[in-house]
């Protein structure tokens, strides 16, 4: 093997490393939680244009500090990202893969917004069912917000971490439910109605996930089937939506104990992806508009999501 295989062996074991832990998806996946609020089905709007704009800028910005640590200049990158490198796609599973291309393609990134706020939906869904002792069976077996293909290894550690830290956001949230009673301002008719409408509104919500999955175009059959006023379905909506909030509070809570926990052990041999992990997580990091000395970490968004798109898409 000569050395400028070596060299391009290093950097990119390096960045998959990187991409894989903790300083990487944790502030990736937190924004993506609070940002998908906003994202529905079959809208586009000029919003999603500026927090498709701020993503680009954080995942820039956090490959800009790994490869300041590790010593490696935008044109080092580019030019280990001009070799072939069969093994690089293989490295990246779907959701890795998709988490760095959707920076740079905002039809994906959509596609991803939307679908995520999909899964917390049915996640909060599923809280309510337990907490109130509706637990239908179409909601044992595999988690909501899974892929019903094969999951490669790698896909299916991070798919485990996400279903222990489900596990344990719905363990605290029952048992908070159990000390403060019920703390919800609703009318206990309101939240009853809201229980029992919780199977037309699943059926609705992965009725839009199969459609954002499959790209399919027709009409929502599993649209709400009884005669419940316009008001009424908002009040349920919202009530819903407040939930799926309380649920990506407690997700981020729990994440940001574990990256803490992580930072404290690698931060001396990566101060600056650790300090833009702590940096992005608590939303210190300005994301509107990109600083004019940030275009060396444009150059490494785009170099990689170049080679990615020849060994993936273009293969």
């Amino acid at each position: 093997m000569s050395s400028d295989d070596d060299e391009s062996s290093w950097v990119f074991e390096s960045l998959v490393g990187y991409l894989r832990g903790p300083a990487w998806n944790i502030p990736i996946i937190t924004f993506i939680e609070q940002k998908s609020i906003v994202f529905e089905p079959g809208c586009d709007n000029e919003e999603y244009r500026k927090i498709h704009n701020e993503y680009k800028n954080l995942v820039d910005f956090m490959l800009g500090s790994h490869m300041e640590d590790m010593g490696i200049t935008p044109e080092q990158f580019e030019k280990v990202c001009g070799k072939p490198n069969r093994g690089i796609a293989a490295k990246f599973h779907q959701g890795l893969f998709e988490q760095v291309w959707a920076a740079d393609d905002y039809e994906i990134f959509k596609r991803m917004m939307t679908q995520k706020n999909i899964d917390l939906q049915l996640q909060a869904l599923e809280i309510m069912a337990q907490r109130y002792g509706l637990v239908p069976d179409s909601f044992q077996g595999e988690p909501q917000g899974a892929t019903d293909d094969a999951e490669k290894a790698d896909e299916k550690s991070s798919k485990d971490d996400e279903e222990a830290l489900m596990a344990h956001v719905m363990k605290k949230s029952l048992e908070e439910e159990a000390t403060a009673k019920e703390q919800e301002t609703m009318e206990e008719k309101l939240i009853q109605e809201a229980i029992q409408a919780t199977l037309l509104e699943k059926q609705r919500l992965e009725a839009e996930s199969s459609k954002e999955k499959e790209l399919l175009d027709k009409d929502d059959e599993l649209a709400w089937r009884h005669r419940a006023t316009t008001e009424e379905v908002n009040q349920r909506r919202e009530y819903l939506r407040n939930q799926r909030d309380k649920l990506v509070a407690l997700k981020r809570a729990e994440r940001e104990k574990q990256l803490n926990s992580t930072l404290e052990r690698d931060e001396p041999q990566r101060p600056r992806s650790a300090r833009a992990a702590r940096a992005a997580l608590g939303g210190t990091v300005t994301l509107e508009t990109p600083n004019v000395a940030d275009q060396g970490n444009l150059a490494f968004r785009k170099s990689l999501a170049a080679r990615l798109k020849a060994e993936v898409i273009d293969s």
